[in-house]
């Protein structure tokens, strides 16, 4: 199985090339390239909703900027 999380503006291309397909006005064995951009994180209640992380907001837990950089 294969998925792509992208931000919902990211989807755009897909979806056109769907719509496309459906009016035949793209030919289904042809290459075609979709551009899919943005991360689905910044869509979160999509995350919240479909998938089980911890519920602390980032504004609920504090970290030092030292652990940050060490992290890095």
């Amino acid at each position: 199985q294969e998925g792509i999380f992208c931000e919902p503006a990211g989807a755009v291309a897909l979806s056109g090339l769907k719509e496309a397909l459906n009016k035949n006005e793209a030919d289904p064995g042809e290459a075609v390239v979709c551009l899919i951009t943005g991360s689905g994180f910044k869509d979160m209640q999509s995350v919240e909703n479909n998938f089980s992380l911890a519920t602390v907001s980032p504004l609920e837990e504090r970290v030092a900027i030292d652990t940050v950089l060490k992290f890095l």
